[in-house]
């Protein structure tokens, strides 16, 4: 099994941080051709307040973060660890 740790800088801005999360997915399955992809930790937010964080967070299953993964890991058939996702409870 190959395992590809990607690294990013992650910032308050999700959308950002999903694109970015996803250009380097895609550069990953081009160039490393990996079975297990994994993503660092809080990869899709890294806000400063509560009241940031709490509107960046999204429901389980679902969201863009978590939709995008899935969709990401199909298309490349491949698994997908995304790290850590801010979850609304």
């Amino acid at each position: 099994m190959k395992v590809t740790l990607v690294q990013m800088n992650s910032v308050g801005d999700k959308a950002l941080n999903l694109a970015n999360a996803r250009a380097l997915i895609e550069r990953a399955v081009v160039q490393e051709r990996p079975d297990w992809i994994c993503l660092p930790e809080v990869f899709d937010f890294i806000g400063g307040s509560r009241a940031e964080k709490m509107a960046a967070a999204e429901e389980l299953p679902g969201g863009p973060a978590y939709e995008m993964c899935q969709a990401l890991a199909r298309e490349h058939k491949v698994f997908i660890h995304a790290g850590s996702i801010l979850e609304r409870t």
